[in-house]
C-alpha cells in the first residue's frame, strides 16, 4: 500500500522465561490502512500491543511511530506522540446511557492538550447534565 508509514514494527521478540511469546514480528502499519491481529488464546496479540505501546519491554527488536525511534520510551512519552491502547477492562458508569459512556475519554487531561482544549465541550454534544 502506498502512503506514508505511520507504525514499524522491526524484528520485534519476547519471552517470558522459557516461553516465546512473540518471536521476531514485524509488520508495517501506513496511514489510512486498520490492521487486525488474529490468533488463539495464548498465541501473542496482546503481548504485542504491549510491546508496541511500551507497557512491556522488548527482548529484542525497535518499533517506530512516524518515522521516531520509541522503542525504549516510557508508555506515557509514547502515548503523549499519539500512540496509545485500550484496555479490555471496562469500568462503565452504570448511570450512563453507552453513549455518554464514549464521550467521558474526551474530558481527559491528555485530550485537551492535544486537542488545544476540551474535545468534548468543542464538538457540543449533548454531554453529561
Amino acid at each position: 500500500m502506498a502512503g506514508e508509514i505511520l507504525l514499524q514494527v522491526q524484528n520485534v521478540s519476547k519471552s517470558f522465561g522459557g516461553v516465546r511469546a512473540v518471536d521476531d514480528v514485524s509488520l508495517d502499519l501506513h496511514r489510512g490502512e486498520v490492521m487486525g491481529i488474529i490468533g488463539p488464546n495464548g498465541s501473542g496479540k496482546t503481548t504485542l500491543v504491549n510491546l508496541i505501546t511500551g507497557f512491556v519491554r522488548k527482548d529484542s527488536g525497535r518499533v517506530l511511530f512516524k518515522e521516531r525511534d520509541i522503542t525504549d520510551l516510557p508508555p506515557h512519552k509514547i502515548a503523549d506522540l499519539g500512540l496509545v491502547r485500550t484496555f479490555q477492562v471496562m469500568r462503565p458508569y452504570y448511570s450512563l446511557p453507552a453513549y455518554k459512556n464514549l464521550i467521558v475519554p474526551l474530558y481527559a487531561p491528555r485530550v485537551r492538550r492535544r486537542a488545544g482544549g476540551n474535545l468534548a465541550t468543542e464538538m457540543q454534544w449533548p454531554l453529561i447534565s
